[in-house]
């Protein structure tokens, strides 16, 4: 009986506290991605840009949506994988147009600094794939990168696929300047549910999945 009474306490103070970031919300900052699966060794995390739109959508009192279109660069650094007879070492960038769909739960709503959790779905296309070869203590040449359809068979990969589904769990930290404009950092991670590629059963990118750790300012805008 205790238990319930504390869970009814606090169901009824979250939805009494308000939900910050209504409105629109323009956002940018880097990811640090690498790949998950059973058979992913010496992978190393790379960095890449992530920018994009979102809308906050208030529900009820701390609760509220989260919709957004982000262009969210990802990919790994492999080291000595097989490559047909032999062993290569080299950069592969994937690029997607990403769609998450995140339940935001005010944390803490009073006064001007205010904090959010966010979880939920997001839906990716991928938008393009280039893998660059490293050779032992260079740099990646930009201009030896090919394209990953029809070239990467040597590894594995039959075909990368064309969409990415994904897990969001992060925090949103709001500022709020003016009543009608917030500023803040989110930070979140995104653990991939589907492959990236069609890859040979064995191989390295066989159940590979993105997973990739994001942080971004965002500046808000109040237009309810």
């Amino acid at each position: 009986m205790m238990k319930k009474m504390y869970v009814a306490a606090l169901a009824l103070t979250v939805s009494a506290m308000p939900l910050s970031g209504q409105g629109i919300e323009l956002r940018g900052g880097l990811n640090l991605s690498s790949l998950s699966g059973q058979d992913i060794t010496n992978a190393v995390r790379e960095m890449g840009m992530n920018y994009g739109v979102g809308f906050n959508i208030p529900i009820a009192g701390a609760f509220g949506l989260g919709l957004g279109t982000d262009f969210s660069q990802k990919g790994v650094e492999v080291q000595n994988i097989v490559d047909g007879l032999s062993t290569i070492s080299g950069v592969m960038d994937l690029s997607y147009i990403e769609i998450p769909l995140v339940f935001r739960v005010g944390l803490v709503g009073s006064g001007p600094v205010r904090l959010n959790l966010m979880l939920g779905p997001s839906f990716g296309f991928n938008t393009g794939c280039e893998f660059t070869e490293v050779l032992a203590g260079a740099e990646p040449d930009p201009n030896a990168a090919i394209d990953c359809a029809n070239n990467l068979q040597g590894m594995g990969i039959n075909s990368i696929k064309d969409s990415d589904i994904g897990g969001i769990g992060g925090l949103s930290l709001d500022f709020v300047l003016g009543g009608l404009i917030t500023a803040g950092v989110n930070v979140q991670y995104n653990m991939g549910l589907t492959p990236i590629a069609d890859a040979t059963a064995g191989t390295f990118f066989d159940a590979a999945k993105n997973s990739t750790y994001t942080i971004q300012t965002h500046l808000g805008f109040d237009i309810f």
